[in-house]
């Protein structure tokens, strides 16, 4: 299974919730706004984030389960 998080103009995936919540904040506001704002996704390996629209591509069913923010 993979971890997906979209924060605010960023976006990071791996295989632990903390990998992921590290590489989204690097790629983006920082920690701090990121744990303010974002959605956490669980799904399966093949899934991935679009970098235009940040929209999440999978053949597979991706489960929302966190929300911090709006």
């Amino acid at each position: 299974m993979k971890f997906i998080c979209i924060g605010p103009n960023c976006w990071g995936t791996g295989d632990t919730r903390e990998k992921t919540m590290a590489q989204c904040a690097k790629a983006g506001p920082g920690m701090r706004t990121l744990k303010k704002h974002y959605l956490l996704y669980k799904g399966h390996d093949d899934a991935s984030v679009e970098d235009c629209f940040g929209q999440i591509v999978s053949e597979h069913p991706v489960k929302l389960i966190e929300k911090k923010g709006q």
